[in-house]
């Protein structure tokens, strides 16, 4: 499961844009920790703790050491495959402090990083006090103001937000449960409002997609190879890790669809083929892939031995055709440009779910955006 997880961190960084420095030295890392936790028979609970790091990183003396298994337990994180990324183990806070968390665990359903982040604020807050010799029950609003104007001066408006929130709950806890303050002034920790904070994700418009495909010069030794990717990743919306494992015994012409065995979810999928990702791989198999080699791969390499391709080529080889189009993008852009595409069909976000393969409804729910369109169809009557 850690060879699996790893393999796919490394080929969103190369989607994600990291330098290949970077990525190499990743790479090198990863691998050490993967034998580092072999070798130590860790269980998958035990792999991403910070007691985990400090004796790998004690024992491999590499660049990036840290920064690679912290990345690598980020994205895991984010997939919900683990319970946290990796926190350094915290210092204990005075005790009325810690009856907060613990009141706040008891009273909300958040996550273990929301609990590290109630636990920062906090901390900030404490050494602010100490360092001005305040005691909380002479806690005014023009403390928590100068307070806040020192810890938010370098933070994004997200966690800014994040921040007042968690000094509100926090003083409507001493002054309700345990009448510390003579007055309640959360009401009075107030912040300007922020609006569209969210990025939405990267996809193409029609005359993008358009510009990529006659970019593409078909009669290059790579260019029928790069034509049938990229028709896999916008028609289909399959990851560079699933183009680079179609097999020849996967694509059924006569039928027009194609079998996709090993998806992140485990659960196989068989996709419709629209007519010209059929003629794309025709073109491919007909003319520029190998005749004999070796295996029933689809995609080959160019020179002999005629090896499968890894799915950082095919991420790359996808990068270099946008670059060569002048456009900005990546292999997962086509994929978000799939995800739009089933929304502006009317797909339900639990079909787009199964067609993107994911695990949980909530990673379909990030790969889409505003329905432009159809935001002005309604609002405005237009025909678009």
């Amino acid at each position: 499961m850690l060879s699996k997880a790893i393999a796919e961190y490394l080929e969103w960084m190369i989607s994600a844009g990291y330098a290949d420095s970077t990525w190499n030295n990743y790479q090198r890392v990863l691998d050490r920790f993967q034998q580092f936790v072999q070798n130590e028979q860790l269980v998958w609970d035990d792999i991403f703790t910070w007691k985990t790091l400090q004796a790998f990183c004690a024992q491999v003396k590499m660049h990036h050491t840290g920064h690679a298994v912290r990345g690598l337990a980020r994205y895991l994180f984010g997939q919900g495959l683990i319970k946290s990324p990796i926190y350094k183990e915290p210092p204990p806070l005075p005790e009325i402090f810690e009856d907060y968390i613990r009141f706040y665990k008891q009273t909300r359903q958040v996550g273990y990083i929301q609990i590290y982040r109630v636990r920062g604020t906090l901390s900030a807050l404490n050494n602010y006090l100490q360092d001005h010799s305040i005691d909380l029950e002479d806690l005014d609003v023009f403390h928590m103001d100068s307070f806040l104007a020192k810890r938010n001066k370098n933070f994004a408006p997200e966690t800014r937000i994040n921040q007042r929130s968690v000094l509100r709950g926090f003083l409507r806890y001493l002054y309700q449960e345990r009448r510390i303050l003579g007055q309640d002034l959360s009401a009075l920790i107030q912040g300007p409002p922020v609006y569209a904070q969210s990025s939405p994700p990267k996809f193409l418009t029609p005359d993008q997609i358009q510009e990529l495909f006659q970019s593409i010069d078909v009669r290059h030794p790579k260019g029928l190879r790069t034509k049938a990717m990229i028709h896999l990743a916008f028609s289909l919306g399959l990851r560079p890790k699933e183009i680079c494992q179609v097999s020849l015994d996967d694509i059924s012409f006569p039928k027009k669809e194609i079998n996709v065995p090993d998806r992140k979810n485990d659960i196989p999928a068989i996709l419709p083929l629209p007519r010209p990702t059929i003629k794309a791989l025709a073109a491919y198999i007909a003319w520029d892939r190998p005749q004999n080699p070796g295996h029933r791969i689809l995609l080959c390499s160019t020179h002999p031995p005629y090896g499968p391709l890894a799915p950082m080529t095919v991420s790359q080889d996808i990068s270099k055709s946008f670059q060569k189009a002048g456009l900005e993008g990546s292999a997962y852009w086509l994929r978000h440009t799939y995800a739009q595409n089933l929304l502006q069909t009317g797909a339900s976000i639990f079909e787009i779910k199964e067609m993107l393969g994911h695990d949980i409804i909530k990673t379909s729910k990030k790969y889409l955006s505003v329905h432009t369109k159809l935001m002005r169809e309604v609002l405005f009557d237009e025909e678009v």
